[in-house]
Order: structure tokens, then C-alpha cells, then sequence
């Protein structure tokens, strides 16, 4: 995920200004407005998100939905466990989402609940959503891996 250095404006009252073209903290000054009240300047690190295009986020719902035949589970399980599996080892390596991913993993104590726990708390914790497209990429290359080793399935790409 590339990422830039820019400089905002915070108010007492709460109010946030941030402009990606100020580049110092004099360009920040610069915005604050006159009688909103005191103000102090904030540098702030913006990441720059790669979208994807929506057939490789769709991918990933096809493949639960052709896994689930071969494992039993319904969509929805299949898609929490690949999340499970896959995905949070790979948000788990990022050194910029993993620590505030970590604090909903100890928050939801995941290391001591249950399986069936695991698979309710994946639907309210992020994963491919806040993915790069690199790391979406990985996850796939993954899933396509262990459902050819494990159950004998081509997943194809999506392509035609």
C-alpha cells in the first residue's frame, strides 16, 4: 500500500480539516479558519488503496458457493472459514492493518472461543474488504491451491 505525508487541521470542538495537497505544516496553518476557535496541526500518513475491479471481489463469493458443494458447509460458513484460514494469516502479516485488526482479535478473545464462536465473529471482522490487491491475490492463490489439494477442485479464474 503506498503511502504519503500530509498535514491537517484539528478544532477544539472536534472538527477535522485534512487536505492531501498540504505538504508542511505552514501549508496547514494556512487552512485554519478565522473564529472556529483554537487549532493545533496534525501530520497524518494517507494510504493510497488500490480498488479492484469488481470481478476479482466477486471471485472469491463464486468459489464459496462451488466449495460449499464439496464441503458441506452452507455460503455463508464456507466463506467464514476461507476468511479464517486464508485471509486473517494474511492481514496477520501487514505491518500497517495487523495492529488494528489485533485489537478486535483479543477484543473477541479468539484464541479461546469455540469454532462455531470463530465462524459468527468472521462475519463482523474485516478481511478481503481491507485487502490490497496484492493481498487478495495471495488469498486466492491459496483457496485455488488447498481446494485442488484437499478436495480435488479446479477453481477456475473467472476469466472467459
Amino acid at each position: 500500500m503506498k503511502t504519503k505525508v500530509c498535514w491537517g487541521v484539528v478544532y477544539d470542538d472536534g472538527h477535522v480539516f485534512i487536505d492531501s495537497r498540504n505538504r508542511s505544516q505552514t501549508d496547514a496553518a494556512g487552512t485554519i479558519e478565522q473564529g472556529r476557535g483554537k487549532a493545533k496541526t496534525i501530520q497524518l500518513k494517507v494510504a493510497e488503496n488500490k480498488l479492484r475491479s469488481p470481478t476479482a471481489s466477486a471471485l472469491l463469493h463464486v468459489w464459496c458457493q462451488q466449495l460449499s458443494g464439496f464441503t458441506g458447509n452452507d455460503v455463508i460458513t464456507q466463506k467464514a472459514e476461507l476468511k479464517i484460514h486464508f485471509g486473517y494469516p494474511i492481514l496477520r502479516d501487514n505491518p500497517e492493518m495487523w495492529p488494528k485488526l489485533k485489537k478486535l482479535f483479543v477484543g473477541a478473545q479468539w484464541q479461546k472461543i469455540q469454532w462455531p464462536e470463530k465462524i459468527e465473529m468472521s462475519e463482523l471482522i474485516p478481511c478481503t474488504s481491507i485487502m490490497t490487491t496484492a493481498e487478495l491475490k495471495l488469498m486466492m492463490e491459496n483457496i485455488k491451491d488447498w481446494a485442488m489439494n484437499t478436495h480435488n477442485v479446479t477453481l477456475d479464474n473467472g476469466k472467459r
